[in-house]
């Protein structure tokens, strides 16, 4: 699963504080990943096999991997109680069988647009103000002229990425907007953790 949230601001902060150690380990290998990404050169994680079929490479096993955990399960546990609390606008929650919800975002965006996301794969604590500075990229990417390619490529990593899902293609990416639309909105944080169950 992903979910994506809004969170008080005051919230926010205050898991970053109790959670540094566990964000501070897990950002440690994200630039090394995301270098490690761009430089496979075009897509390089899924390859056609032939009648309009695909399969992961090796490369995009790897790449799935960076989703599977989150820094801690206690931070996760809570991250789920906030959008429980958040209510359906708030929140997002999208469930994959072995393909990473997350990870079928950030394949369709690409590494150097992924790389402009903040925290790590699929795993954020965005405080309010970094919200409204961040909203401006997500409308351009996810609302504008690219949406449909970007909705086509989640679908492909749903497909044959991963082994199926229950997530439909286009919430992943509009539920992301939507919560930070909302939290600009209404002066909240934005928190992300990747789930495997």
């Amino acid at each position: 699963m992903w979910i994506v949230t809004t969170v008080a601001d005051n919230r926010i902060q205050a898991w970053r504080k109790r959670y540094a150690a566990e964000i501070a380990e897990a950002a440690d290998g994200v630039d090394q990943a995301l270098a490690w990404w761009a430089g496979l050169g075009g897509d390089g994680l899924l390859q056609p096999v032939g009648d309009g079929r695909w399969q992961r490479t090796e490369a995009g096993s790897a790449f799935a991997d960076l989703f599977w955990e989150p820094a801690g399960e206690e931070l996760a546990q809570e991250v789920i109680a906030a959008a429980e609390a958040a209510g359906a606008q708030g929140f997002v929650s999208a469930a994959a069988s072995k393909g990473a919800p997350a990870a079928a975002a950030y394949y369709a965006l690409g590494a150097a647009e992924a790389a402009r996301l903040p925290g790590g794969f699929g795993e954020f604590l965005i405080a309010a103000d970094e919200v409204a500075a961040i909203l401006p990229d997500l409308e351009r990417l996810l609302a504008g002229a690219e949406r449909e390619a970007l909705v086509e490529r989640v679908r492909l990593w749903l497909d044959y990425g991963g082994n199926g899902s229950a997530a439909e293609p286009s919430e992943i990416l509009d539920g992301l907007l939507r919560v930070f639309r909302r939290a600009s909105d209404q002066g909240l944080g934005v928190a992300a953790v990747p789930m495997t169950f």
